[in-house]
């Protein structure tokens, strides 16, 4: 919105003083004092309002970013012991070698990914002795 110049205020004036005539204007001038003056309170007060209401709504958010921004380091610092520990060397436990055999008899080889697997015997001894069937080769 653009500011009203001097000439133009005069022009206003003159215009309102030959519409109303003198007598009037000075009442006229008052009441639009007086109406610029509500205008300004009602702003205000608006403002006010707005003002409070902003801030009890913002409140709560900030606590919440305090929150969220304190996960975050925590989650950040989770995260970096969990890389410090997968950067250290892990020894092996006792019988956890390539190859080991287990009590039974049966051995324990490594799949690609370096997981033990059973691995049944080929010398038939992996008959079941709950059901008593043999295992057979029969397709």
């Amino acid at each position: 919105m653009g500011s009203i110049s001097f000439t133009e205020i005069l022009v206003i004036a003159v215009v309102a003083l030959i519409v109303f005539g003198p007598k009037r204007l000075p009442e006229l001038a008052r009441r639009a004092g007086e109406l610029v003056a509500k205008a300004k309170e009602a702003s205000s007060a608006v403002t006010d309002a707005l003002g409070q209401d902003l801030s009890d709504v913002a409140e709560p958010l900030k606590g919440i970013k305090d929150d969220v921004t304190g996960i975050k380091k925590d989650l950040t610092k989770a995260v970096t012991s969990i890389g410090e520990l997968d950067d250290a060397p892990t020894p092996k436990a006792k019988g956890e070698a390539d190859g080991a055999v287990q009590s039974d008899g049966a051995a324990k080889a490594d799949d690609e990914h370096g997981n033990g697997k059973h691995v049944e015997p080929q010398d038939g001894s992996g008959d079941d002795p709950e059901d008593g069937t043999a295992a057979t080769d029969t397709p």
